[in-house]
């Protein structure tokens, strides 16, 4: 009994139809990612924050004064699968998510609240990384 190969064009085709879904995931997560910069400025008294979703289709800039963020927050939110963490800014009017997905670790975003904290009541000169 022979043993049977797959013709070369099969083969080929294969890789070419595999190579072109992964490349066009990588490039949907990409456009869809959310990008999200912010930053807290003793300077001019502001928090500002700017998220640009995808090609920028939807950006969402926002600013508020220093004097308004009472506090950093963990927020928990349990899909199913567990819980997961995201640390929240406590201001006058609202709260403020650095991030609108749930991720890391609790100890991660406890951490992180803790450094924002410490920053907002002047016992740290180090900006905290947002």
């Amino acid at each position: 009994m022979k043993a049977v190969r797959p013709e070369p064009e099969r083969t080929l085709g294969a890789w070419v139809v595999l190579a072109t879904a992964i490349v066009s995931c990588v490039a949907m997560t990409w456009l869809s990612a959310d990008r999200v910069s912010m930053r807290l400025d003793r300077s001019d008294g502001k928090f500002s924050w700017t998220r640009r979703f995808g090609l920028g289709f939807r950006d969402r800039t926002g600013q508020v004064p220093l004097v308004e963020v009472r506090r950093a927050v963990v927020t928990s939110h349990d899909s199913g699968d567990g819980p997961s963490w995201r640390v929240e800014l406590d201001v006058a009017a609202d709260r403020i998510p650095l991030l609108d997905a749930y991720s890391g670790t609790q100890a991660e975003n406890v951490a992180l609240a803790e450094r924002i904290n410490q920053w907002l009541a002047g016992r740290s000169t180090t900006t905290p990384l947002l």
